[in-house]
């Protein structure tokens, strides 16, 4: 999972991801978006106070070419919002710099693999308890 820190405010928030072509709204959760890749789809949470405290970009891990597009439109995001990046696992900011970093990292780890077209709508870490 990446999470966001934005700090911003609510409607510049839901602004931003509205204009993002990748994302879309989840249609019976106000605080819940989609964003589709070629690679497959990331859910993104974004609580309900105002001003956003985070913004949660969770996807399955175990298909890396789906992980590095949601970094990749994650960042992007990032910069238009001026918000900071940071991997859950990794427990480092996520730049683009260090993007290669968080790839090496993210094929060290023994995780489940999965395909794009996984049926389950939950990250591997939740079905584990």
């Amino acid at each position: 999972m990446l999470l966001g820190d934005p700090g911003a405010a609510r409607e510049a928030v839901v602004q931003a991801l509205s204009e993002t072509a990748e994302i879309r709204r989840d249609p019976g959760l106000d605080t819940r978006f989609w964003l589709s890749t070629p690679h497959g789809e990331a859910q993104v949470n974004i609580g309900t106070k105002d001003p956003i405290e985070s913004i949660h970009f969770e996807f399955e891990l175990g298909s890396v070419p789906l992980m590095e597009a949601v970094a990749e439109v994650t960042l992007a995001f990032a910069e238009q919002l001026d918000m900071r990046v940071e991997d859950v696992q990794w427990g480092h900011e996520v730049t683009r710099q260090n993007l290669p970093d968080l790839k090496r990292h993210w094929l060290e780890q023994e995780i489940p693999q999965t395909s794009a077209a996984s049926t389950s709508r939950h990250p591997w870490w939740r079905r584990l308890f």
